[in-house]
């Protein structure tokens, strides 16, 4: 099994280090590529969305060709789109593990704990998710909604 990690930071504390299959993020990639044919083709090619989807199929090319290769990804502190779109496969509960730096633990998907989140209320209220190691340690969050 092929795989991409990445070092997670929250308030410029690193973390964990998060394990994601590397075929989980072509099919995020090939999402993101089939939007862009269905709502962005008629962009001008000079569009950021343009620009955007360019790079988006270079890193596709590169995930798949480590995967063809069986070889490992590791960018450590690089924030590409990569790092960006591999929150989409941890909010789908599809990584491989989550290695907390505190506790200096590798955890699987099943010992990691999660909470919801919410602040404020009203018009000025958010909401998401955090995830926890056994001893509480924060491994990674998101905002799921926003008012």
């Amino acid at each position: 099994m092929s795989y991409y990690q990445f070092n997670f930071y929250h308030d410029n504390e690193y973390l964990s280090i998060i394990k994601i299959e590397i075929i989980k993020l072509i099919e995020i990639y090939d999402e993101e590529i089939n939007y862009y044919k269905k709502f962005c083709k008629n962009l001008p090619k000079d569009a950021p969305r343009h620009t955007e989807y360019n790079s988006i199929l270079n890193i596709r090319s590169e995930l798949v060709e480590a995967l063809n290769h069986n070889k490992n990804l590791d960018f450590k502190d690089n924030t590409n789109y990569i790092a960006s779109f591999s929150q989409k496969a941890i909010r789908k509960n599809e990584y491989i593990s989550m290695y907390c730096v505190k506790c200096e633990t590798n955890y699987s998907r099943d010992e990691i704990n999660s909470e919801n989140w919410s602040i404020g209320s009203g018009l000025v209220a958010s909401g998401g998710k955090t995830l926890f190691c056994r001893e509480h340690h924060l491994l990674f969050g998101w905002m799921e909604w926003n008012s």
